[in-house]
């Protein structure tokens, strides 16, 4: 994913989001076939992860950010916890080129 691509993505996202410094992780050592960024943001570090065209499904994809958001709230703080869309729907992710 080019630079500018990566900021057309991080613009559906609060302006907190807003990238100051963006590094290429590649895979990072896993095996989904994802791959990752290093988001330096005013927010703090963030991760922005671009699913292979495969998997997972927007239900699943859904039931994880949801799983995660609820672990987070409930009292463990080392879970990554997506972050919410601008928009008015709740979504934490962004379909882009499939």
């Amino acid at each position: 994913m080019v630079m500018e691509k990566i900021q057309d993505i991080l613009d559906y996202f609060p302006v907190d989001c807003v990238s100051t410094q963006v590094e290429s992780l590649g895979s990072a050592g896993g095996f989904s076939g994802a791959l990752l960024w290093k988001v330096h943001a005013p927010r703090g570090l963030l991760c922005l992860r671009r699913w292979p065209r495969e998997h997972p499904s927007q239900k699943r994809l859904e039931f994880i950010h949801g799983l995660l958001g609820h672990v987070a709230t409930n009292g463990c703080p080392i879970v990554p916890v997506p972050v919410h869309l601008r928009s008015s729907t709740p979504s934490t992710f962004v379909k882009q080129d499939g």
